[in-house]
């Protein structure tokens, strides 16, 4: 009902962002192009979408770093 509206959240952008990366290569292509490096600070705060993001996008030439520390999780849920 909220899409019909014109209406999305955080989560439903993720989403649909993860939905394009997955089933059009040229956008896969386009941003490894244009991110050859990403760095993710705070990952112990990523959700499961960003992450599936994240390895669709490191599986060729984008070199991927982590920063993370999980004794500092905003999220009570993924603490330690």
């Amino acid at each position: 009902m909220c899409w019909q509206e014109g209406l999305l959240s955080h989560d439903d952008v993720l989403f649909l962002s993860y939905q394009l990366i997955e089933n059009f290569l040229r956008i896969r292509e386009v941003l490894r192009a244009k991110f050859p490096y990403m760095f993710i600070d705070e990952f112990q705060d990523t959700n499961s979408v960003q992450t599936e993001i994240i390895k669709i996008l490191s599986q060729k030439e984008t070199v991927v770093e982590f920063i993370d520390n999980t004794a500092q999780s905003i999220f009570s849920f993924k603490s330690i």
